[in-house]
């Protein structure tokens, strides 16, 4: 069972110290949607270097877009190293309100939080409450970047699209790096 408390100041947007209020996709109110919303951000050295929050509706449409291949493989990535069934049993017990132990490493490597340089923290919200669940998560550059590597081209051609469309000023990344993902 998901249990649910006040979305935590550290989920909120570090450019305005607020709840995101409207989806970076379709523009709508994020409270609009019973089913909730996404919320993501990339901290690069402690600072964010950038955030999206995508309602479920825009988020489910972009993930029906991608091939089932793509699907079959990060689903069986997050299965094979996520532990995602067990993940509410094990922070049931702590009380609602205290991200930090479900962000304090990597959802697929276990790797800490304060050994990494470069990570993304993502969480499911409904209206202004935070759902505990599978989310609230954290995953390190390295597993991001093996999640995009298994994006088939026509998967990856589709995300950079809708990347390009819904963080138009995204940080440019020199030609010869991989390009950084938020992966929604």
């Amino acid at each position: 069972m998901h249990r649910f408390g006040p979305i935590p100041d550290s989920l909120k947007s570090t450019e305005t110290g607020e709840h995101f209020s409207n989806c970076y996709d379709c523009n709508g109110l994020l409270t609009d949607n019973e089913d909730g919303y996404i919320v993501q951000q990339v901290f690069s050295k402690g600072e964010a270097i950038m955030e999206i929050a995508v309602c479920e509706p825009c988020h489910k449409k972009l993930y029906e877009e991608y091939s089932d291949e793509t699907k079959e493989r990060i689903w069986n990535f997050y299965l094979d190293h996520g532990d995602l069934p067990n993940r509410l049993g094990k922070f049931n017990p702590i009380p609602i309100g205290d991200v930090r132990p479900w962000l304090n490493h990597c959802l697929t490597c276990k790797a800490t939080l304060d050994s990494l340089d470069e990570y993304s923290i993502a969480a499911h919200c409904v209206e202004e409450l935070l759902i505990y669940g599978e989310s609230p998560f954290m995953i390190c550059s390295s597993c991001m970047e093996k999640i995009v590597e298994m994006l088939s081209e026509k998967s990856l051609g589709t995300y950079d699209r809708w990347l390009e469309r819904c963080l138009p000023m995204a940080p440019a990344q020199p030609d010869d790096s991989p390009k950084k993902r938020v992966l929604i």
